[in-house]
């Protein structure tokens, strides 16, 4: 018996666009068009109203009567909701979809599938995953390294993802400035500058390219224990490398030095910040 898709009212392929595009903000029009609120923090977990559900059981069980069964990027983002959403079960499911259909899975699909599992805390399953990835391929990307160290430092497990970061290194893998920056604001977070600063060094080391998020993250975080001198450091190193400190670093520098009483020099910093271009907050 066909599944009725009238809940939707709109054209399916004005849907299959939206989702396929991945135009956030048309998928309000979802919203709107069958009644669910906006007020979501991720665009497509709309999709993972009650209302679709026939829709997303019909994307696994009979994916050819919707004109996707060769579409492999819908059923990587139908796999990207369901772990998203909590329903692994289902997720698992649209893998085994993907798989039954002879797909040649690929990095995203398979990062994707790291990250719902991650997000679902099944951190052996996902590292096991990353482990088949390396051996047997495809391998893995710099998005693949990032969304592993960002799942282990929310789960809480940044020492494991440091450990897995030195791993990578000597591995000669492909890691970009913003897989160490979320380890280090973990690091920061946790009161862990020692290990933050080292991990700093290794990124100099290896000619990995620092940027504004790396020096803000340990230039906040030197000033918060109230190390004003190594951050003044920093500061410096920063700027030799012609990056512009931001308004986060200086409003951090500035409320450092007036908590150390050195209310004269905080004005002199303003003063410059102001002549760079920098805009004090009120």
């Amino acid at each position: 018996m066909p599944i009725n898709l009238a809940f939707l009212s709109l054209p399916y392929l004005e849907f299959l666009f939206i989702v396929r595009m991945g135009l956030c903000g048309s998928v309000f029009i979802l919203h709107a068009r069958i009644g669910i609120s906006s007020e979501s923090s991720h665009p497509f977990l709309c999709l993972a109203h009650p209302s679709y559900l026939n829709f997303w059981f019909r994307v696994i069980g009979r994916p050819h009567s919707l004109g996707i069964e060769n579409d492999l990027v819908l059923l990587t983002i139908s796999l990207n909701c369901f772990f998203r959403s909590k329903w692994v079960d289902l997720g698992l499911s649209c893998l085994g979809r993907i798989l039954k259909l002879n797909f040649e899975i690929n990095v995203v699909t398979l990062s994707t599938l790291i990250d719902g599992l991650l997000i679902n805390g099944r951190i052996d399953q996902a590292l096991r995953l990353l482990d088949y990835m390396q051996c047997k391929g495809p391998q893995p990307n710099e998005t693949t390294y990032a969304i592993t160290v960002k799942g282990l430092c929310s789960a809480g497990n940044t020492i494991l993802a440091i450990e897995l970061l030195r791993d990578w290194e000597e591995r000669s893998c492909r890691i970009n400035s913003f897989t160490y920056n979320i380890v280090i604001d973990s690091l920061y977070k946790k009161g862990l500058l020692t290990e933050a600063l080292r991990l700093h060094e290794s990124m100099s080391r290896k000619g990995v390219q620092l940027d504004v998020v790396t020096y803000n993250n340990l230039i906040h975080g030197l000033c918060n224990v109230g190390q004003l001198e190594d951050a003044f450091v920093l500061l410096k190193e920063m700027m030799s490398r012609g990056i512009q400190p931001n308004i986060f670093i200086c409003s951090s520098l500035v409320h450092c030095l007036c908590n150390l009483g050195q209310w004269k020099d905080a004005t002199v910093l303003l003063e410059k910040m102001m002549k760079a271009g920098v805009e004090p907050t009120t």
